[in-house]
């Protein structure tokens, strides 16, 4: 049940990233208890895609040390019901989500 992970390093963002053109369809099914759950700093680990496990505290988006960020164009929509926000942004800086939606949970 992961969205899109960008994750810096404190200290170390990722810097000036431009999303556009996305859509994403995704499972859904997050839980209540799954969107309280507090990531932990993995500095030294290689970055994978499922290094924090198999559940975000978002559906869509989960961003951290980032900046710079734009979202243009960008659309998430859900296969299931999902208790966890659309997106979940710490320590983003000059993030720009004007062109972000995310339809409501409508199960097909």
């Amino acid at each position: 049940m992961i969205g899109m992970l960008i994750n810096g390093v404190p200290g170390h963002p990722v810097e000036t990233l431009t999303l556009e053109n996305i859509q994403m369809e995704l499972p859904g099914g997050g839980s209540a208890e799954a969107a309280k759950v507090q990531l932990s700093e993995q500095e030294k680990a290689y970055p994978e895609h499922n290094m924090f496990g198999k559940t975000l505290p978002a559906y869509g988006i989960y961003a951290r040390h980032v900046r710079g960020l734009k979202l243009r164009n960008v659309r998430t929509s859900l296969l299931k019901e999902d208790a966890r926000p659309a997106t979940v942004f710490i320590d983003v800086e000059d993030v720009t989500p004007a062109d972000f939606a995310a339809e409501s949970s409508n199960p097909k």
